[in-house]
C-alpha cells in the first residue's frame, strides 16, 4: 500500500499529525519576524547636520520643554527650509556656511540671503523613538539614502536563492536535515548580525538570513502537508500562514519594547535556538521516505504514529512500490508553448508578481501612514489572519479565479484610495482593506497556479511563477523609494498593478470542483471538465496539488 491508503486508515489528521503540525506551525514564527524586522531596524529617522559650531550647545541638561525647544533652534540652524520646488527632506543633506552660522549666533537680524553646503562633517539624528538603526548607525542617508532598499532587495534576492537551493536539497536529504539546517543558518546569521561592524557585512549576512528563512518556510510548509491527509490538506497549506502573522504580531511587540537594532536583532534571533529541542521528537516525512524506498524507517515512524493515534494496522502491513502512469517528460519551455498557453503563463506571473509587490510594499511601509510605528505595523500583522480565513472560504466556495480577481481588485482600489486621503487612521484603515486583499490574494494564488498546468509539468510551473513573485519582492523596496521624488507614485504603482493583473485574472478558466488537466493538450484547448466532482475524487485533486 502507498501511504495515501496507510493515511486513511491512521485518520487524516490524527493526535500524531496535529503533534507534528504544531511543530512545523510554531518553527515559522520566527520566519516572519526575520522577513520584516528591516521595518524597524532600518526605520527613517529625522536628521541634520552635525555643526561644529553648534556643538556647545548642550541640549541634555534642559528639562523635557526647553529640551525640545532647544533642539529645535539647533535643527533651524543647523538644516535649511525645505524648498518646495525641490525632493521633500532634501534640506536635511545641507547646511549653512560657518561663517553664516556663526553670524547668526551671535546676531538677531541676518541682512543678506545665507548660504549653503552639502554636509560636510556627518549627522545628527532624532533619537527619541529609535535609539538606533542601520541607517543612524552607517549614515545611510543623502547619497547612501538607497541603500537600505538596496539591502532590503538583497534579502528578497535571499529567498530566491534560498527556495531554489534547498528545495533541491530537501528533496535529496530529506526534510529534517534540512529543516534543521536552515534553523541553524537562519540563527547563527541573525545573532552575527547584531555584531556586523559595516553595513556590507549586515547586507551578506541578511541574505544568508533571507535564505534560511525560506528554507524554514518551505521545508516546513511540505512537512506539514505530507502528514495530513488529502480532506485537511487545503487547510494544512493555509493555517501555517496564521502563524506567519502571529509572527508580525510579536515582531511589533519586541520593537516596541527594544528600541536599539542591534539589540532588537539579537532577541529577535536568539529564540530560535530553542527550536533544536525538536530533533528528537521530529520525525522524517513517511512520505518522503517511501519516494526514496526506505520502506523500512516509514514503517516504523507510521506504526508509531498508530499507536499515538490509537489505530491498528494490518498485521500484514508493508508499504509498496507506487507505479504510476508514465508521463511524457517536458521542460519549463512548454510553459511558454503553444501561444494560448504563454499567454496563460504571462497572466499567472503578473499576478505573482502583483501580489508580492503589493504585499511586500504594504508590510514594508507601515511606518509612512502617519500613525504610530508599532500600532501600525501590529494591524498590518493582525490583518494576515482574517485575510488568510477568507482564503480557505473562497477556495472552496467561491472559486478560484473570481475569488483571486475580487481580492486583487479590493486591494489594488484601497491602495489608490490612500493617495487621496490626508497621514493618519483614515489613511491607515484603507491601507489595510489594500493588504487585506493582497494577503488574502497571497493564500489563493499557490492552489489556483497548481490547477492550471498538467500534471506533468504541475511543480515546475509553481516554481516558476513563484519565482517571478520573489522578482517582484525584489523590487517593490525601489518602488516604495520612489515616493521621495513623488509622494503618491509608490502607491500607484501597487494600485496599478494589482488592478490590472486582478481584470486579467478573469481571461483564466476555472478550476473549481473541476478535474484537473492530465495533458498540454487538455490545456490549450481548455478541455477542462465541468463535471462536479465526489468527494473521493475532491481528495484526489488536493492531493494532486
Amino acid at each position: 500500500m502507498d501511504f495515501d491508503d496507510v493515511l486513511k486508515l491512521l485518520g487524516d489528521f490524527g493526535r500524531y499529525q496535529k503533534r507534528q503540525y504544531a511543530m512545523v506551525c510554531l518553527i515559522v514564527i520566527p520566519v516572519a519576524i526575520h522577513s520584516l524586522s528591516h521595518v524597524f531596524i532600518s526605520a527613517k529617522t529625522d536628521h541634520w547636520c552635525v555643526v561644529p559650531e553648534l556643538q556647545n550647545f548642550n541640549c541634555t541638561n534642559s528639562d523635557s520643554v526647553e529640551r525640545e525647544a532647544c533642539i529645535k533652534i539647533k535643527q533651524n540652524l543647523a538644516r535649511p527650509k525645505d524648498d518646495v520646488n525641490t525632493i521633500p527632506n532634501e534640506a536635511q543633506c545641507w547646511m549653512y556656511t560657518s561663517e553664516d552660522i556663526t553670524e547668526a549666533l551671535f546676531t538677531n537680524n541676518v541682512s543678506r540671503e545665507l548660504d549653503i553646503t552639502l554636509c560636510t562633517n556627518g549627522w545628527e539624528y532624532d533619537t527619541s523613538q529609535y535609539k538606533s538603526t542601520i541607517i543612524q548607525e552607517f549614515d545611510l542617508v543623502c547619497k547612501k539614502a538607497e541603500k537600505p532598499s538596496l539591502s532590503q532587495s538583497i534579502f528578497f534576492v535571499g529567498t530566491l536563492v534560498g527556495s531554489l537551493v534547498f528545495g533541491a536539497l530537501a528533496d535529496k536529504f530529506g526534510r529534517k536535515p534540512v529543516l534543521f539546517l536552515a534553523v541553524g543558518l537562519q540563527c547563527g546569521s541573525g545573532i552575527l548580525t547584531s555584531f556586523v561592524k559595516s553595513f556590507a557585512a549586515y547586507t551578506a549576512l541578511r541574505f544568508i538570513t533571507a535564505a534560511a528563512n525560506t528554507a524554514v518556510f518551505i521545508t516546513a510548509f511540505v512537512i506539514g502537508t505530507e502528514t495530513v491527509g488529502v480532506s485537511k490538506r487545503t487547510y494544512a497549506g493555509l493555517v501555517i500562514e496564521f502563524f506567519f502573522a502571529f509572527g508580525l504580531i510579536i515582531m511589533a511587540g519586541l520593537a516596541y519594547f527594544v528600541r536599539e537594532w542591534r539589540t532588537l536583532q539579537l532577541v529577535a534571533s536568539v529564540p530560535g535556538l530553542l527550536y533544536f529541542l525538536y530533533i528528537p521528537f521530529f520525525p522524517e516525512s513517511a512520505r518522503w521516505l517511501i519516494s526514496q524506498k526506505r520502506y523500512d524507517e516509514a514503517k516504523k515512524i507510521t506504526e508509531k504514529a498508530a499507536t499515538v493515534n490509537n489505530v491498528n494496522l494490518p498485521t500484514d502491513f508493508h508499504f509498496s512500490e507506487h507505479i504510476g502512469k508514465p508521463s511524457s517528460p517536458m521542460s519549463f519551455l512548454d510553459l511558454f508553448r503553444p501561444w494560448p498557453v504563454c499567454k496563460r503563463t504571462f497572466n499567472v506571473m503578473l499576478c505573482w508578481i502583483a501580489v508580492n509587490i503589493s504585499y511586500f510594499g504594504l508590510s514594508l511601509s507601515t511606518s509612512d501612514f502617519g500613525v504610530n510605528h508599532y500600532i501600525s505595523f501590529l494591524v498590518s500583522g493582525a490583518t494576515e489572519i482574517p485575510a488568510y480565513a477568507l482564503s480557505i472560504v473562497a477556495l472552496d466556495y467561491f472559486g478560484r479565479r473570481r475569488s483571486l480577481s475580487a481580492t486583487l481588485l479590493l486591494g489594488g482600489v484601497a491602495c489608490l484610495l490612500t493617495i487621496f486621503i490626508p497621514m493618519g487612521i483614515g489613511r491607515l484603515t484603507v491601507a489595510m482593506v489594500g493588504k487585506f486583499g493582497v494577503t488574502a490574494a497571497f493564500g489563493i494564488i499557490f492552489f489556483y497556479t497548481a490547477e492550471l498546468y498538467p500534471t506533468n509539468i504541475r511543480s515546475v510551473a509553481v516554481g516558476i511563477c513563484s519565482t517571478s513573485g520573489r522578482i517582484g519582492a525584489i523590487l517593490s523596496p525601489y518602488i516604495l523609494h520612489l515616493s521621495r521624488y513623488w509622494a503618491p507614485l509608490a502607491m500607484l504603482t501597487f494600485s496599478v498593478l494589482a488592478i490590472s493583473s486582478g481584470v486579467l485574472v478573469l481571461l483564466l478558466p476555472e478550476t473549481a470542483n473541476r478535474k484537473l488537466p492530465d495533458t498540454m493538450d487538455e490545456v490549450t484547448e481548455l478541455k477542462i471538465s465541468v463535471t462536479k466532482l465526489s468527494s473521493a475524487e475532491l481528495g484526489e485533486k488536493e492531493a494532486m496539488t
